[in-house]
């Protein structure tokens, strides 16, 4: 199984990296990993912080910039058979085959716009 993975606060060490790439870690054992990251550097200081192997995790460019098109992101996550996103409570505008969003804070449902609405639908 193809896994992408996307947390885009890497370079801040915290608990949700720690989250995340142990996850990451934990998949590639018996799945295609690949972590969503621009700086390659950031992985050395998350094994030195987190005592975590990500000899398995393959990185990529970051997709989720200004830079990518939404279509050019679009295909690219749609060749993953699963993708898993660190939020800080915003859902994505993405549409992979099986999505999980990883929010370390409740979402207020009653705050919600119409658009996250229906954004929420989309994902596990």
């Amino acid at each position: 199984m193809r896994i992408g993975v996307f947390d885009p606060y890497l370079d801040d060490l915290g608990g949700g990296e720690k989250y995340m790439m142990f996850v990451a870690s934990c998949l590639s054992e018996k799945n295609d990993v690949t972590v969503f990251w621009d700086n390659e550097s950031d992985f050395i200081s998350i094994n030195k912080r987190f005592n975590l192997s990500l000899d398995k995790v393959k990185i990529q460019k970051n997709i989720f910039t200004s830079h990518i098109s939404f279509i050019q992101k679009t295909k690219l996550i749609n060749s993953f058979d699963a993708f898993i996103i660190l939020s800080d409570g915003s859902i994505p505008f993405v549409f992979p085959k099986k999505l999980f969003l990883h929010i370390q804070q409740p979402l207020p449902k009653h705050n919600l716009n119409f658009k996250d609405k229906i954004k929420i639908k989309l994902f596990d």
